[in-house]
This record gives C-alpha cells, sequence and structure tokens, in this order.
C-alpha cells in the first residue's frame, strides 16, 4: 500500500434528484447509469452499462475518466468496486469469464482484475468493507503497483467484464450499483492516489449534477442517492479516512 497519507476532507457525491427520479420512473431497466463524483481532490465521470445478456452470460462495461483538480495537484485513478446483485430476481453473478481494457490515450496504464477466483466480498475497499468484482493497479483497491500506472487526469478506462451466471436477463447497470457491501451502503467505489500534495482518496459513485446525465439516464439507486422529490441536487456526505 502506498505510504502517501489519506487526506482527512469531508466532500460529496453529487445527486440528480427531482425530475429526473420522476422521468426515469417508467425506465429502470435502462442499461446504463452515469455516476460520477465531483469534489476535490479526486474527481471522476463514467458509465457503468449492462448488455449482450443471455440467462447465463451478460457483459458489464465500466468507463471512468480522472477529472481531478486542481491540474497542479495530479492524482491517479488507480482502482474502483462494484458488487453482484447475487439474487434471481436481480441477476446472480458466479464469475468472470473475460475481462479486457482500452486506454485513452493510452499511456501505459495497467489495471488487474479484482475478485478472482470466487468474486464474493474478496475485494477490501476500506472503510466501504468488502466488494465482489473490480479493478486496480497493483491487484490492491487500497495500496497495490504505482499511482503512475493509474488513469491521469484527462485519460479514460474502458473496462469490460464477461460474466457467467443466473438469471442475467434480470441484471442491470440500476441493479449492479443498488448491490451495496455488507457494511456500508455504497455500491461502486473509486480509488485515487498519488496526488502531488501527498493525499489519497476513496469515493463513492452518484450520478452528477451539474450537467445533467444524458436523456435516459438512470439514476443512482437508494443507498447512493438522499431522494428529495423536487429539491434538484442533493449532497450526500462522504467519509475521509486519515
Amino acid at each position: 500500500m502506498s505510504s502517501r497519507p489519506i487526506s482527512l476532507i469531508r466532500s460529496h457525491v453529487v445527486a440528480v434528484a427531482g425530475f429526473a427520479l420522476l422521468a426515469s420512473a417508467g425506465s429502470a431497466r435502462a442499461d446504463i447509469v452515469y455516476i460520477g463524483e465531483n469534489t476535490v481532490p479526486g474527481q471522476f465521470s463514467g458509465s457503468v452499462e449492462v448488455r449482450s445478456q443471455t440467462t447465463t452470460s451478460a457483459v458489464i462495461e465500466v468507463k471512468l475518466t480522472n477529472i481531478s483538480t486542481p491540474l497542479s495537484n495530479g492524482g491517479y485513478l488507480t482502482g474502483f468496486a462494484f458488487n453482484d446483485p447475487n439474487t434471481a430476481s436481480k441477476g446472480n453473478i458466479s464469475g468472470v469469464t473475460s475481462y479486457t481494457t482500452t486506454y485513452s490515450p493510452p499511456t501505459g496504464q495497467a489495471f488487474t482484475l479484482l475478485g478472482a477466483p470466487t468474486f464474493t466480498n474478496t475485494v477490501s475497499t476500506s472503510p466501504y468493507g468488502n466488494f465482489d468484482i473490480g479493478a486496480a493497479v497493483g491487484g490492491d483497491w487500497l495500496g497495490g503497483g504505482m499511482p503512475q500506472d493509474g488513469l491521469a487526469i484527462g485519460e479514460t478506462g474502458t473496462f469490460t467484464f464477461v460474466v457467467s451466471g443466473y438469471n442475467l436477463t434480470n441484471l442491470s447497470a440500476a441493479n449492479l450499483l443498488a448491490a451495496t457491501s455488507s457494511n456500508y451502503t455504497a455500491g461502486f467505489v473509486v480509488r485515487f492516489r498519488g496526488f502531488t500534495d501527498g493525499s489519497s482518496d476513496k469515493d463513492i459513485a452518484g450520478i452528477i449534477c451539474p450537467p445533467p446525465p444524458p436523456p435516459g439516464a438512470v439514476p443512482a439507486p437508494p443507498g447512493l442517492v438522499l431522494a428529495g422529490m423536487g429539491f434538484g441536487c442533493l449532497l450526500l456526505g462522504r467519509l475521509r479516512r486519515k
């Protein structure tokens, strides 16, 4: 794990509420959820998509861009993790049969698949509990490898997981993000390391606002959003640990 200390800073996950919740009430099965976090030092935007589903297989695509500010403080996005819904009604993932990555621009990034072989609570994301599946520099969400092997500011990583399991026609991006860790109400977590000021960061994903997500986007599910009908954008406090 990196020896750099983690700043004890209060920040927020930003989520779309109000009309976005109403507009999407009939589209809970949409395949893409747009996620992000926009409070310093670690900031990102991206999406989670589920496609090519059959009863026993599906493709999960995670796309993340490092948008941390200020530029002078640098910082690298070095890991992320999510959970298996693990129910018949929402999909049950038993394994990852293929994991591939692409980077834009490609500058030597190296993210290793996390969670194998069981993909059951083996990805440590303290203080957010254990997750099932993910990818990280050095094979460790908390602090493996060199931060410089992650995504620098302005770089995007696309991570594709072909998964096997049961009832995967019920799997959706919203269901993935609603599958929270056992001891924390988080469905998707992102790790940053290597800031110039010596800090690192641990983020929970929520929908970015502003700007609003593209038309048809599904709001982050319960556990990521403080629902407030008619109040527009709300803030959910996020823990930083020293």
